[in-house]
């Protein structure tokens, strides 16, 4: 979690270890950031120390989910390394609402 000058969390993130496509990856099922707290920084950071996390578990990749209606948060995992996996559905279906997205991070 992340704190503000009070120590009132401000951010966190959601993350568990499984198998995907025979990989092992951190999947990040959720980060929030307090709305007053949104372009501080705290996101980013939340992201890099998850990404820290899966690297020291020797993970090969931190994948997660976001929603084909939500370019921000598109924006934000692009501007931060992340790509639309292999295994995203909305690679063959135009229909799909939503993108699967990762970023390799082992070494």
């Amino acid at each position: 979690k992340s704190f503000d000058q009070r120590y009132r969390p401000v951010g966190m993130v959601h993350y568990r270890f499984c198998t995907d496509a025979r990989r092992a990856v951190l999947y990040i099922y959720e980060i929030q950031v307090a709305t007053e707290a949104q372009g501080l920084g705290v996101g980013q950071a939340l992201l890099k120390e998850t990404e820290k996390v899966a690297m020291e578990a020797k993970m090969q990749r931190v994948m997660l989910t976001v929603f084909s209606h939500n370019p921000a948060a598109q924006k934000f995992y692009e501007k931060n390394g992340y790509a639309t996996d292999e295994t995203c559905p909305s690679l063959l279906d135009s229909t799909c609402c939503f993108r699967i997205m990762g970023r390799d991070v082992c070494e």
